[in-house]
């Protein structure tokens, strides 16, 4: 989850720097970034100077359009839409993201200006491979964020997953490979809830390879069923002043599926996300390991299935 938000600490951070983002994120980690074949995030606030921010919510996020230029300088392919604060400020600017992202050639998924729109996967071909993203969310208890329909914008919502599920199976007949991103789960927690496990696996079952969670703020377990990862939750990337362990997932594929998953690990604190090495490295493999179901970390951080 990434939030940029003007007045919020990370920008606050980032102008304080005079825009120096390797003062943000560490340079080691952009190069990790830049290097991927495709680098996704969760989008998680508007990008507009338009709007009005939705009476009643606690938190709202909306940055310039000009803070897309972050985005690029991480390397950015593609981003997930599907959460409950891409709509902070309404429809207008919900309108202003989408061209934004378009204009900086970042594709994004499950939200859209019909549920048409937020219902079509983002494919990418890599070594003749075809990837599909697709995305959708369950994440408020108190529903401020509009789920699209057939003439109005919206996110692509989860609560009744059934659509979810068709738009994995859409995918699946279309490509070779199904990363599927669902906003989901308690805030603030690092235990997975019943529903997010029956939903993760039903996910599979419908045609997803990778199940990819967010919402939390925190890290929650991983799991293989199937042979194929959920992981419940990656926390924040790079979004508030707290402590706290997140990192990158990173999946390695080929025409035979999955050959390697692993984890990148890294510390948000004072502000900042960094790459970490080490003995604090080993520290933040355990501490998943001790939040997941069934799963081996070796110390590079290879997640493998266990006993």
């Amino acid at each position: 989850d990434l939030c940029l938000s003007e007045g919020w600490y990370t920008l606050n951070k980032f102008d304080e720097t005079g825009g120096q983002l390797e003062q943000c994120i560490s340079k080691e980690l952009i190069e990790k970034t830049n290097k991927a074949d495709i680098f996704c995030l969760n989008n998680e606030f508007a990008f507009s100077d338009r709007g009005t921010a939705l009476n009643g919510k606690l938190y709202t996020f909306r940055a310039s359009p000009l803070r897309s230029e972050i985005l690029s300088t991480l390397g950015v392919d593609t981003v997930s839409l599907s959460n409950n604060h891409i709509y902070d400020f309404g429809a207008d600017a919900f309108a202003d993201t989408m061209t934004t992202l378009s204009d900086k050639n970042i594709s994004y998924f499950g939200a859209g200006k019909n549920k048409s729109e937020a219902c079509q996967p983002v494919y990418y071909i890599i070594n003749g491979m075809k990837i599909a993203f697709v995305g959708a969310s369950r994440a408020e208890k108190v529903r401020y964020t509009p789920g699209a329909a057939d003439t109005s914008s919206g996110v692509l919502l989860a609560y009744d997953y059934n659509d979810y599920l068709n738009v994995i199976k859409t995918a699946s007949q279309n490509s070779d490979y199904v990363i599927a991103y669902i906003h989901w789960g308690t805030e603030d927690s690092h235990t997975v809830t019943d529903y997010q496990k029956t939903m993760g696996r039903a996910f599979i079952d419908a045609g997803a390879d990778a199940v990819i969670g967010g919402h939390p703020h925190v890290l929650q377990g991983i799991e293989y069923y199937n042979n194929k990862p959920i992981v419940y939750s990656l926390g924040d990337f790079w979004f508030n002043y707290e402590t706290k362990e997140t990192g990158i997932i990173n999946l390695k594929i080929d025409n035979t599926g999955l050959k390697e998953l692993s984890f990148v690990p890294c510390m948000q604190s004072d502000f900042k996300t960094t790459l970490q090495t080490g003995d604090e490295a080993k520290r933040i493999f355990n501490f998943i390991k001790e939040l997941s179901f069934n799963v081996n970390i070796n110390d590079y951080g290879i997640i493998t299935p266990g006993a």
